[in-house]
């Protein structure tokens, strides 16, 4: 039987003590993500289109999670759909609202089956109760280049 010395033993725990640790997220403290009810419809590609906004929405500085999302064809309208989805978080002021719906909108604006085809987007902020309404939603506006700031006109926001 072969024995190891014991400073190869001491030298390997603490080298893998070292690299576990070095494993753990070093930011402990953010706000775990709201729950927010409902799931995005899959009509339009709508679904598609939320969950390729995620990373983005990530990078806000409010936590947000998308709830309920339902596309609405109006007959005869020139740009038929209507989309609206409910977004869950805390601590969002209006412009912070403003800044999620337009990170929405990019998404769907890129989205291949929504695009030029939605006519108006809302987005509801629950438990605010408020709701960012884009009527009309100008697609060609919600560019993936285009800086969330320069949007927030697009947007009008009320009281349920």
């Amino acid at each position: 039987m072969r024995t190891v010395p014991k400073w190869r033993v001491i030298c390997c725990g603490v080298a893998i003590a070292v690299i576990v640790s070095g494993c753990q997220s070093g930011d402990q403290t953010a706000a775990p993500l709201p729950t927010c009810p409902g799931s995005a419809t899959s009509d339009y590609g709508l679904g598609n289109a939320l969950n390729a906004a995620v990373p983005k929405l990530s990078a806000l500085p409010h936590r947000v999670a998308t709830g309920t999302g339902t596309v609405i064809a109006v007959d005869g309208a020139a740009a038929p759909l209507r989309v609206a989805i409910t977004v869950c978080g805390d601590g969002l002021d209006d412009t912070a609202l403003k800044d999620v719906a337009s990170t929405l909108g990019i998404a769907i604006a890129d989205g291949s089956l929504l695009g030029t085809e939605v006519g108006g987007l809302s987005v509801e902020l629950q438990p605010a109760n408020k709701v960012a309404q884009a009527a009309p939603f100008v697609a060609k506006n919600f560019t993936p280049t285009a800086v969330l700031a320069d949007l927030r006109q697009n947007w009008v926001i009320s009281t349920n």
